[in-house]
């Protein structure tokens, strides 16, 4: 009986603290913004040859080819919407418009997607169903009402890890030999070896179905909260390429912190909120005065990531789509979302300068033009690459290779020696500069390449060539 009450309550009585649901939004939906942010990159696979394959056949007759701008604006909508969301300063239409974006841009093509990402669709179209709780209008709602997302939510993970397990009830998940291939070299595969494969992957089912029934149980949320935790952090120092997959799962499991931990931070906390307070009634900022700084801001933003949009997306379109969906109906105090606007542009600006997304943008624009051997364009994509990321060997490596198509072998060489300055044992930059030394004549220094090539690939015959050529040209002193 008493399990069948704990179950009871979980559908009917469960009821959350506003701070703990500040908190997962504020978690989930920033690790969303980042997930985001780092698809940019990816953009410039999306209508490359005209070619793309929906998520389900029926989609591929009915909806338009995606093309690199217009997914650089789906993805870069959804990285200022995701921080809005996360700061408290967005309304209900910005849950809607969020999840019709991420939506549209999963299911439209599969040139880029992770399985979780159909996850987060399910996640975000429960979210824009059921508005969540500490919305305004949300708060005066009864509790039965108010927490049917928190329900879905935990069920839809309950499912999640059910189908997990099902799916790993085949011999060769069980005998461990899958999970031997998908674990990289780490002390993660160290453990496992020294537990065993099968007992490992006998574990991780068990694991999953003990999480689906917890999920269940209050009282046993906080033993969820170890098992499943580790387990996706398990996954994630693993060596699998599961995106922020396991990030975003260990955002779900804020929801399971035990309220006498979220109250006992409040206190800790108090002081600071007061002097916040104190500060926000003697700096009355005005609604005209906010309006202006979301203005602003939303400009700024847009002004921000124009630098990624390179093909006729111009300012003002994303201006447009900004102010249409970043806030439909400014709900909330517009001084508040103003503000809460401009802290979600200095997020952008942080992603910019914290992460690889640009960078993996331009790359992919220039193989695509390297592709279409459209050299001048690949050019200009290339020396973004190297702009944004001075130490990247590989773009280095690609302008240079370009530079040498169009007949620039200077350039080319200049390329080769500025990458070597922040990679100087890398084998293929080396080697390359190294042939160009030798076509120019320039012996000692196709020597010094050569050597360092050979030092990282000593059965390299070009570089042997190269080198045993010009020793035998500048005598004793080159053995040396």
């Amino acid at each position: 009986m008493s399990a069948i009450k704990n179950y009871e309550e979980f559908w009917v009585g469960l009821t959350m603290s506003d701070a703990k649901l500040k908190l997962f939004r504020f978690g989930f939906f920033f690790v969303f913004a980042l997930d985001a942010w780092l698809q940019i990159g990816n953009a410039p696979r999306y209508g490359f040859g005209e070619f793309n394959v929906s998520h389900a056949p029926f989609l591929d007759g009915l909806v338009p080819m995606p093309t690199r701008a217009a997914m650089s604006v789906v993805y870069g909508a959804q990285v200022l919407l995701g921080l809005r969301i996360a700061l408290g300063g967005a309304s209900r239409a910005s849950y809607i418009a969020l999840a019709t974006l991420f939506a549209g841009g999963y299911f439209i093509s599969q040139l880029n997607s992770y399985q979780h990402h159909y996850l987060l669709a399910l996640a975000l179209a429960l979210l824009a169903a059921f508005p969540w709780p500490d919305l305004p209008r949300q708060k005066a709602s009864p509790s039965k009402e108010r927490f049917w997302p928190v329900r879905m939510l935990l069920v839809a993970l309950s499912v999640m890890y059910i189908f997990a397990m099902i799916a790993k009830l085949d011999g060769e998940w069980l005998d461990g030999s899958t999970m031997q291939r998908q674990i990289t070299e780490g002390w993660i595969r160290d453990l496992v070896e020294d537990v065993g494969w099968g007992t490992a992957a006998t574990l991780t089912i068990v694991v999953e179905l003990s999480l689906a029934i917890l999920i269940h149980i209050r009282k046993l949320w906080p033993l969820a909260i170890v098992i499943g935790v580790g387990m996706h952090m398990a996954f994630e120092f693993s060596g699998l390429r599961i995106g922020l997959f396991s990030y975003f799962m260990a955002t779900l499991y804020l929801l399971f912190l035990p309220e006498t931990w979220i109250a006992t931070a409040k206190r800790w906390l108090a002081p600071l909120r007061t002097k916040a307070e104190e500060l926000r009634s003697k700096v009355r900022i005005s609604k005209l005065v906010g309006l202006g700084i979301f203005a602003v801001t939303t400009a700024a933003a847009a002004a921000l990531t124009q630098i990624i949009f390179l093909d006729s997306v111009n300012l003002l379109t994303w201006c447009v789509l900004v102010f249409a969906i970043a806030d439909v109906a400014l709900t909330r105090a517009p001084a508040s979302a103003g503000i809460k606007m401009l802290i979600a542009c200095l997020g952008l600006l942080a992603f910019v300068h914290t992460t690889d997304g640009l960078r993996t943008y331009y790359h992919f624009w220039g193989h695509n033009d390297r592709r279409n051997k459209d050299t001048a364009s690949a050019i200009i994509h290339y020396e973004n690459v190297v702009a944004i990321d001075p130490r990247y060997a590989s773009g280095h490596s690609r302008l240079a290779a370009s530079y040498l198509r169009m007949g620039r072998s200077d350039d080319a060489l200049r390329q080769y020696e500025a990458g070597l300055v922040h990679n100087p044992k890398h084998f293929k930059l080396n080697r390359a500069a190294a042939q160009l030394y030798d076509r120019a004549g320039k012996g000692p220094e196709a020597l010094a390449a050569a050597k360092r090539a050979l030092a990282a690939r000593p059965s390299d015959q070009v570089a042997n060539q190269i080198r045993k050529r010009w020793q035998q040209t500048l005598g004793t002193d080159a053995q040396n």
